[in-house]
């Protein structure tokens, strides 16, 4: 739970982020992984690296105080459910950092159409049934409530952000998008930094002439999120154009799969390969083989499957309302589709698989490029910068 950092025996806490824990372990510092307990008779004990405490020790200042943490990481996405901890962890040391994983879309006065959208789509992937079933209903509840009653719904969010020393989101974008609410709800928007998502330490990537002519997505195709009709309705206007091309889509699929690939042409079926769910490791060979990396979802907190495939040296295509895209694309590494859709999709891959027939993709330096931004040992190391910042 305690690291030792150099010679100043700085102590260190990271709760619920096992990738960053383990960064921060590869790096000489001394970290563990802390998680909420799922019952009573867990609390206490160590599962796979991950010390599980109780909800009462967690919100109890002397138990932290006890652990000494030079700075403690939290990801409770700046919920205030979550503040009896904040304030626990904040009597034991100043330097605490909460992760919000989000696309910065917390509230309609964000973006409106964007938040019809994402409530809808979550809402038609909610675990009951009945909440799918009234996802319309549901979705225009839910938005005239927080439209006609931001202070009452919105305003602690606000609050509790602002009562944290340190807040990280995962894009530029949604970064700039949370503090702009922070301003909405007038609140300082000056803990807001960005942070994305670390990326495991992978080996090194392929060059072009060692790679395959080939698109790859990855995702849980069954979720309404994914978007997975759309990514079919694309791959097969490319690769009706591009007969030298072939698709890779790893992941569960939906149960309709049949029905859906029926509706292409044999010669696109016989190159659209449904790999199913693979290990990490296979996943990253199919990468590193591959060219270009297609994101077809609906929303998107960052979307974690890119940033490995950038670190891989694919490129990505995405659309262009998910925060990480432009960021993604945005040095030599991808194009964004102009509109969410079929056609839009369709350009920016015609217009991807053209930057690499003429020499506008460089593999090794998309995989060094994005390996200093999400690798996970340069996003522990600028965590820790940002922490230092807190005397």
């Amino acid at each position: 739970m305690v690291y030792t950092s150099g010679p100043q025996s700085e102590r260190f806490i990271a709760t619920n982020l096992g990738t960053i824990v383990s960064a921060l372990n590869s790096l000489g510092h001394q970290a563990q992984q802390v998680a909420l307990a799922p019952s009573t008779g867990l609390a206490g004990t160590e599962v796979d690296g991950v010390r599980l405490e109780s909800y009462e020790n967690l919100c109890d200042p002397g138990w932290w105080k006890r652990q000494d943490p030079w700075a403690v990481i939290t990801n409770t996405w700046g919920a205030p459910r979550f503040a009896p901890i904040h304030r626990a962890i904040q009597a034991a040391t100043p330097r605490h950092l909460d992760r919000l994983d989000t696309d910065g879309i917390r509230s309609s006065h964000v973006d409106f159409p964007l938040y019809i959208h994402h409530v809808f789509s979550r809402l038609r992937d909610a675990r009951y049934a009945w909440k799918r079933m009234l996802a319309p209903f549901l979705t225009v509840g839910m938005t005239a409530a927080h439209r006609l009653f931001p202070a009452i719904l919105e305003k602690k969010q606000a609050a509790t952000i602002a009562s944290l020393p340190l807040v990280t989101a995962e894009s530029p974008i949604s970064v700039e998008r949370m503090r702009r609410l922070q301003r909405f709800h007038v609140f300082p928007d000056t803990n807001i930094f960005l942070s994305p998502f670390p990326v495991s330490e992978r080996d090194s990537v392929s060059s072009v002439s060692n790679r395959q002519n080939s698109v790859i997505s990855v995702g849980r195709w069954a979720a309404h999120q994914k978007n997975f009709p759309l990514l079919l309705r694309t791959l097969e206007s490319f690769l009706s154009d591009r007969p030298d091309w072939s698709a890779e889509i790893i992941g569960s699929l939906p149960g309709e799969i049949e029905r859906l690939k029926f509706k292409h042409a044999p010669s696109v079926n016989s190159r659209i390969l449904f790999s199913g769910p693979l290990d990490s490791r296979t996943v990253h060979e199919r990468m590193r083989n591959s060219k270009i990396f297609l994101m077809s979802s609906r929303h998107e907190s960052f979307g974690i499957a890119a940033a490995e495939a950038l670190c891989a040296g694919c490129s990505v295509v995405g659309p262009p309302h998910i925060p990480s895209v432009p960021w993604f694309c945005g040095s030599d590494s991808g194009t964004v589709a102009t509109t969410y859709s079929k056609t839009g999709l369709g350009d920016a891959l015609e217009a991807e698989a053209s930057a690499w027939e003429t020499g506008m993709r460089d593999p090794l330096k998309i995989s060094a490029n994005w390996h200093s931004r999400v690798g996970a040992e340069a996003v522990a190391r600028q965590l820790v910068s940002l922490l230092e910042t807190i005397s």
